[in-house]
């Protein structure tokens, strides 16, 4: 996208999303669920019947959320598409690698769902107040007046509704001031000039043709062009680009539109299983034994599908250095991945990880020896509850999810503490998540009343996660008798062997 960072994200209008979308519309959640939950719909806006229950996918993303969820009762108002093949995609947006440091663990799952949410502006929860509708570019006015104008808008024809939304984005894009500069007085003109056009316009492509005679064919316009253009849109780009070859630009503006539109795969993560030479494995297992802090990404997956023992071995006595950002991470991370996809003698590779110098990798080692050998892994599992901080509180969130209520207030201690408040906390706050979730499903199930969810007040961020712990523990005192521990998605990981 033209001059813009990684970190961007340029919004739709609240027209592309509901023009765009196979269903919007308000759901209620019936299955509490991380990055795929369960809902009901509860008003159709688009696309399906009031009452349908379908599984939902939240898009996840290397910055927030990494693992969003959705809680039994919790409302929201989804912009959302159709899988076609029922498993949730997972793009990602500034990690295509896929390389264990970049990605969470939690992405691995491959859980099926209906529909998923378009990403960064697909769902918003409803929570009493209007200032959700920010998240739909919506500014019009109350939730009531937005299905007014959503409905209206879905009744056009869909040469006016395609030309309402290419007309809604030019007046989003050409309105700012991208060119202030003495030197860009003529672009800045040209755009001035070009909002009339646009509006006067009573056709899409003649909306098209005056953004394409634009000179300055950049910024404001490529936006427009790509975030507006439609089906027809797209026909008269095609065709003009058949004209003109050698005219790169447009070559992207139709990739993007394509993209959007869902006619080009966006990607998903799969692992590949290259088959390296024997010389080539020679290599890596000298790099291995050259890297004493951090494994090289090729050499860890290659290695640990076609010779598992040589990185077991390097995970017993590695240490983390915890020297950069993401080295908080990095334990979770390397030994969820090796446990994952360990290609040979998985028990007995698993095995080794137990007696790993780091905490995290001797839990992970536990946890997916419960696939392998279940009482020898929840037998460790149940010893490294005593470990401190969160891989105890791993190793007792994964004894709870399989029905062990001994284990639950230590799990509960995740929540004692907010974490770190960048990317190194994500781990902490992805176990909260699960936890939460874990015990909505647990208090539907047992027909109890939900958690509290919110965060108290409190002076500090700490306090209140202190008091939130106090809150979640006092619940579960209250209710431990008469709760039968539920996870209703235990069934499909345990047979795909992921966390």
């Amino acid at each position: 996208m033209p001059s813009a960072r990684a970190s961007t994200f340029i919004t739709s209008t609240w027209e592309d999303l509901v023009d765009r979308s196979d269903f919007f519309g308000i759901v209620e959640c019936t299955v509490a669920g991380g990055i795929v939950a369960k809902v009901k719909v509860i008003d159709s806006w688009k696309g399906l019947e009031n009452g349908s229950e379908i599984s939902m996918g939240f898009p996840t993303d290397v910055w927030e959320p990494p693992f969003p969820i959705a809680l039994c009762g919790e409302r929201y108002l989804v912009a959302a598409l159709k899988n076609p093949d029922s498993v949730a995609k997972r793009k990602l947006t500034h990690h295509p690698e896929p390389f264990f440091y970049g990605m969470d663990p939690l992405w691995w799952r491959r859980i099926p769902c209906d529909f998923s949410t378009l990403r960064h502006q697909g769902s918003a929860r409803i929570d009493g107040g209007e200032a959700f509708l920010d998240r739909f570019s919506w500014h019009g006015g109350s939730l009531e007046d937005f299905k007014r104008a959503a409905l209206a808008l879905v009744r056009l024809p869909p040469d006016q509704r395609e030309l309402r939304v290419l007309k809604s984005q030019a007046d989003k894009d050409l309105a700012r001031k991208y060119y202030d500069r003495p030197a860009d007085k003529e672009k800045a003109e040209e755009l001035k000039n070009l909002r009339p056009k646009i509006d006067a316009a009573t056709s899409v492509e003649e909306a098209v043709d005056a953004l394409l005679a634009v000179a300055a064919r950049d910024g404001p316009v490529v936006w427009t062009l790509e975030r507006g253009g439609g089906a027809i849109a797209l026909k008269v780009l095609e065709k003009r680009a058949n004209a003109e070859p050698k005219d790169i630009g447009l070559s992207q503006v139709i990739l993007s539109i394509r993209q959007r539109l869902g006619l080009v795969d966006g990607g998903r993560f799969t692992f590949p299983r290259e088959n390296p030479t024997g010389i080539e494995l020679e290599k890596m297992r000298a790099l291995v034994k050259a890297q004493p802090e951090r494994i090289g990404a090729p050499e860890m997956k290659a290695l640990t599908v076609h010779d598992p023992a040589v990185v077991a071995e390097y995970l017993v006595r590695w240490v983390n250095p915890n020297k950069n950002r993401d080295d908080p991470n990095l334990s979770y991370a390397m030994g969820s991945f090796f446990a994952w996809c360990c290609g040979k003698d998985r028990e007995e590779n698993l095995r080794k990880l137990l007696d790993a110098k780091d905490p995290f990798i001797r839990v992970a080692g536990a946890i997916y020896l419960c696939f392998e050998n279940r009482e020898l892994g929840l037998q460790n599992l149940r010893e490294f509850t005593r470990l401190e901080g969160d891989p105890g509180a791993w190793a007792a969130l994964n004894l709870a999810q399989r029905g062990d209520k001994a284990a639950m207030p230590r799990a509960l201690d995740v929540f004692a503490s907010s974490g770190s408040y960048g990317m190194d906390g994500n781990s902490h706050r992805n176990l909260q998540q699960r936890l939460k979730v874990l015990l909505s499903n647990t208090a539907k199930h047992s027909g109890l009343p939900q958690p509290a969810e919110g965060l108290p007040g409190g002076n500090s961020l700490e306090e209140q996660y202190r008091l939130l712990h106090a809150n979640y523990k006092a619940w579960w005192d209250r209710h431990a008798d008469r709760a039968t521990i539920h996870d209703p998605w235990l069934p499909l990981l345990e047979k795909q062997k992921v966390d």
